[in-house]
């Protein structure tokens, strides 16, 4: 399960109007013009026109100048030829030619760090991995030594126009001052590249996602909302002398739905419903429950109408 170890934000893209939450820390962004609160992978989302849309976060950036990091977040948009050099997002330095930015171009999503005035990578992946018009996720990691880049939860191989030097990552670039969804800014040129499409539930660390990170947060295509719960492992309350001969839990999941159990003696589990009372083949006073699979839980974990 995925933690929130090394997070440095997490940004749900909910709101209906104003700056746009860090729910994880304190780094919010200002929207410029960005359409909130339609549809989005997980409740709403942000929609971006092409035009002069972006959200801006540079609060972010000193953070991130790291050797290793993960920015990952559901994409979905309709131009994927990349008319326009469409950017997801990018760190730049706003008066000189030192950026790491993610855009669309030439039907590629693109993957481009130039630092110093210095190209020490430049990869591709071909947009034809992705759907028009549906979500995808999408994860740039680096973990000190190469970039990856993750469509959904596939690992994707990456195709090199250009490789100086693979093992440098933000920490590197000492120019860059501004951080921006939707929007390229860096060396002069102001915003430009707007990115047509919507963005939700995005979120930035100072270590590289492990491919069981990135294919726990994709969660089957359903995505895994923050704060991200935990299903607790062999939960238990000792009733001592009472007998316990049935009981109920209830919980609701999103995602995948774990396998659930139940013992009355402390060692016999019994596979169980949520919300439907069972009755123990063998009772006891030692009443525990645990779950076997994956699953994000919706609401709090209830065991009740024991007898």
């Amino acid at each position: 399960m995925v933690t929130t170890t090394d997070m440095i934000a997490y940004w749900k893209m909910d709101e209906s109007a104003g700056d746009m939450i860090d729910a994880h820390s304190s780094n919010d962004g200002n929207v410029t013009s960005v359409t909130q609160n339609v549809a989005g992978k997980i409740n709403t989302a942000y929609s971006f026109d092409g035009n002069n849309d972006r959200v801006n976060v540079n609060s972010v950036v000193s953070n991130m100048k790291t050797n290793e990091g993960s920015i990952g977040g559901w994409m979905k948009t309709t131009n994927l030829t990349g008319a326009g050099l469409p950017t997801i997002f990018m760190f730049g330095d706003t008066n000189a030619n030192e950026k790491l930015v993610f855009n669309i171009e030439s039907s590629n999503l693109i993957v481009d760090l130039i630092i110093n005035g210095s190209r020490k990578y430049l990869f591709q992946v071909s947009t034809t991995e992705l759907t028009s018009n549906q979500w995808h996720f999408l994860t740039i990691t680096h973990d000190g030594t190469i970039p990856r880049l993750y469509i959904d939860e596939v690992n994707q191989t990456l195709s090199y126009i250009s490789e100086v030097d693979k093992t440098a990552w933000l920490n590197d670039a000492s120019g860059i001052d501004n951080f921006n969804f939707g929007t390229s800014n860096w060396n002069n040129n102001g915003n430009i590249r707007f990115f047509d499409g919507q963005l939700d539930e995005w979120m930035m660390f100072t270590r590289a996602l492990s491919d069981s990170d990135v294919s726990d947060l994709y969660n089957s295509g359903n995505g895994r909302a923050y704060p991200f719960k935990t299903i607790a492992q062999s939960t238990s309350v000792d009733f001592n002398n009472e007998i316990i001969t049935g009981a109920k839990l209830t919980a609701t999941f999103t995602g995948n739905t774990p396998a659930l159990f139940m013992t009355a003696n402390g060692s016999n589990f019994e596979s169980i419903s949520s919300g439907v009372i069972h009755t123990f083949s063998n009772t006891g006073t030692d009443l525990r429950w645990n779950a076997s699979g994956t699953g994000t839980i919706l609401t709090e974990i209830k065991i009740e109408d024991y007898h």
